[in-house]
């Protein structure tokens, strides 16, 4: 069975804040779908009036059981905000804080159709939040949408820009590079910047043996991870005799003790499956106390950050809700 949409799960970091420390690290925290303020706080008065930039760092998470790979994922934003303000989001790293952010990230967005399309059109024109983001490039896959919501009925397909987009103003002038299947109505369509995440799995790497004589074969027997207890951590393992060791991690602490005799899989608590599991065919050579082995671990996760951007003298609007959007391959 290929990947649900109940398995794509949209995460919290360590931090929620307006601070240099907001972001970090996946947590097990769910960011609830269709609730206010699940992202953003409501912008008062004083803000509305003097302007504001907001951000925020999310995961999507790939909760699959099977531990499939969620084949070229693409993120882009379903519906643009309505009011005066504008929402964007660019990719993300798995442990970066906005004191990260340079301000000159890549940003993707939406905007609404500037006129009716026939199937045939090699030329569209999109009303977008600002020529100053620029996220519709040469060479960017876009998606061109007239459904509802996401399983809605109507049409959906992707296209390929070709050469740079021209502005009047913030009405975009795109040409495809190959001709549109379907016909598309202003009013209904929304036109996406797409971002291509690849491929998504969990992963272990950055392998280090400190130890005279001691072997992990992490190349025949690397590190097993789990699409859903996998974390983002430095694991030091550190042999407290001949075949015993204890485990610990940057930022939970300790997960156990184990044994180079068996399979060692220390269980996030959280999700209730694994961070890993440790190998004991992997083992080899001579181990003495103090030795070690340090990998990471990285989650089945995609971490983006959206941008809230609140020019000065915007107006109130009630009900403002953007939405981002996931295709795979395999769903």
């Amino acid at each position: 069975m290929p990947i649900q949409s109940s398995e794509i799960i949209w995460k919290k970091p360590q931090v929620d804040s307006d601070t240099a420390v907001n972001g970090g690290r996946i947590t097990a925290v769910v960011s609830p779908d269709a609730t206010a303020n699940n992202e953003f706080p409501d912008v008062p008065q004083s803000e509305l009036t003097s302007g504001v930039t907001r951000y925020r760092k999310r995961f999507i998470k790939i909760a699959n059981d099977a531990d499939l790979v969620a084949q070229g994922m693409k993120i882009y934003l379903r519906l643009h905000t309505p009011a005066d303000d504008a929402v964007l989001f660019f990719p993300g790293i798995q442990r970066d804080t906005q004191n990260d952010l340079t301000g000159t990230e890549r940003l993707y967005g939406a905007g609404q159709l500037g006129s009716d399309l026939s199937a045939g059109a090699t030329s569209i024109t999109v009303n977008t939040e600002g020529v100053a983001f620029d996220y519709f490039r040469n060479g960017d896959t876009i998606v061109i949408s007239d459904k509802g919501s996401v399983f809605a009925a109507g049409n959906r397909e992707l296209a390929v820009i070709s050469g740079a987009p021209f502005y009047s103003g913030d009405q975009a002038t795109i040409t495809l590079a190959a001709p549109l299947v379907n016909a598309y109505l202003a009013a209904d369509t929304i036109v996406s910047s797409v971002y291509d995440a690849g491929d998504v799995q969990a992963l272990a790497d950055n392998y280090a043996v400190a130890s005279a004589a001691g072997i992990y074969d992490d190349t025949t027997y690397p590190v097993v991870v789990d699409h859903i207890g996998t974390i983002e951590q430095t694991w030091t393992v550190t042999f407290t005799g001949a075949t015993t060791f204890d485990v610990v991690g940057d930022t939970v602490g300790a997960v156990g003790s184990g044994a180079i005799s068996g399979d060692f899989s220390p269980t996030n608590a959280d999700e209730g499956k694994p961070y890993f599991t440790l190998l004991s065919a992997g083992w080899g050579g001579t181990w003495t106390s103090g030795d070690t082995l340090t990998f990471q671990t990285h989650p089945c996760a995609v971490p983006i950050w959206y941008k809230h951007v609140v020019p000065a003298g915007c107006a109130a609007f009630s009900g403002n809700m953007p939405y981002l959007a996931v295709m795979l391959q395999s769903a």
